[in-house]
């Protein structure tokens, strides 16, 4: 499911895979993805909020 997720992120051009030894994978935001930081920050304490 993780890597599902992932992939349609990846696809979306939010994240993009670091190439990295030994056959791991490690993800960090594009541009696109950190452009929508606020929002998930602001989401994240509202859901705090609510609980």
């Amino acid at each position: 499911m993780l890597a599902m997720r992932l992939r349609e992120l990846e696809e979306a051009g939010l994240l993009y895979r670091l190439p990295l030894k030994h056959n791991t994978r490690a993800y960090a935001l594009t541009e696109r993805g950190l452009a929508l930081r606020d929002a998930i920050t602001a989401l994240g304490r509202w859901g705090a909020e609510q609980a």
